[in-house]
């Protein structure tokens, strides 16, 4: 979950009163583990929090092309779908993309390809 700077121990301490364990704090930031049911009950339920973020997958990519296929390739559960809200974070250090926003597009990309 990400928060406002200087926020995070108040939004650890939201967590671990929901029975959840806090596996990672930074400035604006804490990150635990849960399920998609999870994550909606903590975004509806905690405070200090601006987004809660749920990874689906981690995975290095070689080029463009490589990770059309991978994300293509992820099972996505009928909870992504259903709301058809969709935003992309990604951290990229790879020659052959040099901007996190076209990363991000060709995720989506791939994601309605595949809908």
């Amino acid at each position: 979950m990400t928060c406002s700077r200087g926020v995070d121990a108040y939004l650890a301490q939201e967590i671990a009163s929901r029975g959840f364990s806090v596996l990672t704090r930074t400035q604006a930031g804490v990150e635990t583990e849960g399920s998609m049911k999870d994550a909606m009950d903590l975004n509806l339920h905690l405070r200090d929090r601006t987004q809660v973020l749920l990874r689906t997958a981690e995975f290095a990519a070689r080029d463009p092309d490589d990770l059309y296929r991978k994300i293509i390739a992820i099972s996505v559960g009928g909870d992504h779908i259903r709301y058809r809200l969709l935003s992309i974070t990604s951290t990229v250090e790879l020659p052959s993309i040099d901007n996190s926003r076209f990363a991000n597009q060709k995720c989506k990309d791939a994601i309605a390809d595949r809908l």
